[in-house]
């Protein structure tokens, strides 16, 4: 498809990434941002997901109502970056079983935190 509809180059707009075959907004919006430097959207994946909600961002488990939210929240400049740190921490330390909070550098802001610390 990338041959015969775009000239054998990926595309940049998410309008277009989203045609291809397997590729939803979490895909597309890496592609966008990090292979052409365009921040289109929030990238939500499972820690992002998970985090924000912990965060108290938004209420919702729905990955594209999860992305609105954030995008109405973090300024248009900050919506990668948001996604990255967001997954590195979800990664190492808000982890979902059992988040550490006792090491976590955000656990006075976490609306959450009280919930895991014992």
């Amino acid at each position: 498809m990338i041959m015969r509809d775009f000239g054998g180059e990926v595309p940049s707009e998410m309008e277009q990434l989203l045609k291809l075959p397997g590729v939803a907004r979490k895909t597309a919006n890496v592609v966008s941002a990090h292979a052409f430097g365009n921040i289109q959207g929030v990238t939500v994946d499972t820690h992002v997901k998970r985090l924000s909600n912990r965060w108290k961002l938004t209420k919702s488990d729905n990955p594209i109502q999860i992305e609105r939210d954030l995008m109405a929240l973090l300024p248009q400049p900050e919506w990668e970056k948001y996604s990255i740190r967001t997954i590195y921490h979800g990664r190492a330390v808000c982890k979902a079983r059992k988040p550490q909070c006792d090491v976590c550098q955000l656990v006075q802001f976490c609306p959450s935190a009280k919930e895991y610390l014992n």
